[in-house]
């Protein structure tokens, strides 16, 4: 949870707001309800085991106050400008959902950082991956996600297109998909010939030199 709202805290957007659902002991809730005690920005909910993600992520938005939401995967990294970057489309577009399709990813099993999807960045599509995932209000109040804990955010932006809304997808910084070598850790089980399959390997390691800007 610290990690979490360390990285909330590092955004450089200021007007924000973070919506957290979590599975936990009552005990663990609790202490952590005390340390968001004076953060009125920070918005604690409790999860439970039998809701599906596109429940929780729809609940999220029922609890939210913003113009804009913006989903977020609690393992992944955002720069500090990153919600600012993912904002600034909406000025110059006519995009319901803004993310990125083109985008770095630190893969354990290799010790690698690699650029995936080359060439889709700045571009209307039918795809931007889960995590970048950046939504007008008013259209997640038309079209909430779908009652599932897999492939949930396929199926959201499927019914987007279908409903006549655009999607565009971003450039690929500011943002790294970190992805484990213990499968446990992800919802998506792809195997590593899916995950690199669109890869190009940028250096060894994991660096966010270049990639946060």
């Amino acid at each position: 949870f610290d990690e979490i709202v360390n990285k909330f805290d590092s955004q450089d957007y200021h007007f924000k707001e973070l919506i957290v659902l979590m599975e936990s002991e009552d005990s663990q809730f609790a202490d952590i309800q005390k340390k968001i005690v004076n953060r009125p920005e920070i918005i604690l909910e409790r999860a439970t085991e039998e809701e599906v993600l596109g429940s929780l992520f729809n609940r999220g938005v029922q609890c939210s106050n913003g113009e804009y939401i913006a989903k977020w995967d609690d393992d992944d990294l955002y720069g500090p400008n990153y919600l600012s970057d993912s904002i600034l489309p909406f000025s110059y577009s006519d995009a319901g959902v803004v993310g990125k399709f083109e985008s770095f990813m630190y893969h354990e099993g290799t010790d690698a950082t690699y650029l995936r999807f080359s060439g889709n960045r700045t571009r209307y599509g039918d795809l931007v991956i889960g995590p970048t995932i950046v939504c007008r209000r008013r259209l997640l109040n038309e079209i909430p996600f779908p009652e599932l804990s897999v492939g949930e955010d396929t199926e959201f932006l499927s019914r987007v297109t279908n409903a006549g809304y655009s999607i565009y997808a971003s450039d690929p910084y500011n943002f790294v998909y970190m992805r484990s070598t213990n499968l446990a850790e992800h919802t998506w089980k792809a195997k590593d010939e899916e995950l690199l399959n669109n890869a190009v390997k940028v250096c060894d390691g994991m660096s966010t030199d270049d990639i946060f800007v």
